[in-house]
């Protein structure tokens, strides 16, 4: 699992991709921040993985909510989910969706 919040382009997404696979690692995207900002990043992690894992960073939580949604639920903050708080943070709050095709 990598999780990529820093920009990147699909072309490098696809690239690590296929050197984690060339070394017989399974691959699994979290993408947050500038990286989630693509939508070309996201159509490609559907496309080529079948989805991606994605975080959104907020203020004022101490919790990690981990949603994993079909395409066509909406994200609604009411979704559900596990807390995994024990091992999140304080300070900001990370959501990770997982999205799947």
């Amino acid at each position: 699992m990598e999780i990529q919040l820093a920009s990147i382009t699909t072309e490098q997404l696809e690239a690590r991709t296929k050197d984690y696979r060339d070394d017989a690692i399974d691959v699994y995207w979290v993408l947050g921040k500038a990286a989630a900002a693509s939508p070309h990043n996201k159509n490609w992690c559907k496309d080529t993985l079948g989805g991606f894992f994605e975080v959104v960073f907020t203020e004022h939580n101490e919790h990690l909510d981990i949603t994993l949604l079909d395409e066509e639920e909406p994200h609604d903050g009411d979704a559900q989910s596990a807390d995994h708080g024990a091992g999140a943070a304080t300070g900001d709050r990370a959501d990770a969706t997982a999205v799947v095709a």
